[in-house]
This record gives structure tokens, sequence and C-alpha cells, in this order.
């Protein structure tokens, strides 16, 4: 007989699991880069930032970044915006932007 654990005991496993990813989205290197280039932006007089996101870039670190940034105080988020080629053709670009104007 094959034993099912509980739904209430994978939906802990599943919270530590995504308290933990978070945590390591935080400190990865890639967060560090996006905090030097939102300060390198401000300095340079803008009071925004924002960066293209590639298709097979994970989304919970965006989400993860958001969130971080949202309760500093920034308003952070990711952008869908439509695009047309040359020949036509509609396609769409999402972009993880930053903005800190009060």
């Amino acid at each position: 007989m094959i034993l099912i654990k509980p739904a209430s005991e994978l939906n802990k496993i599943a919270n530590e699991g995504k308290e933990r990813f978070e945590k390591e989205a935080l400190e990865s290197k890639e967060f560090k880069n996006i905090l030097a280039k939102i300060e390198e932006a401000a300095i340079e007089g803008f009071k925004g930032w924002r960066q293209k996101v590639e298709a097979d870039e994970d989304i919970r670190a965006y989400n993860a970044y958001i969130k971080a940034l949202n309760d500093a105080g920034y308003k952070a988020e990711l952008k869908t915006e439509t695009c047309q080629s040359a020949l036509g053709f509609t396609f769409n670009e999402r972009y993880f932007v930053v903005k800190w104007e009060q």
C-alpha cells in the first residue's frame, strides 16, 4: 500500500521551501547587481530603472525582489509590453521595473 502524505504536511513543506528560496534570492549575486544598478541610475539622476526579463529566467526570484523592494518603499513590478517586429508580428516582452519617485 502506498502512503499518501496529508495535504497539510505538503503545504508546510512548500511554505518552508518558498521561504528558503526567497532568502537565497535576496542574498544572490543577481539581486546585489540589481541594487547596484538601481543606485547607479539614481546617481545619474533617474527616478526609475528597468531590466528586460528573458523567457528562461525564474519569475519566482523576481517576485521575491519585488516584495523586498516594495517593502522598502520602492514601486517594483513586472510589466508586459506588446511590441511589433519589422515584419509586422506582435510579441510580448516582460520587464522588471523599479521606481523610487515619491
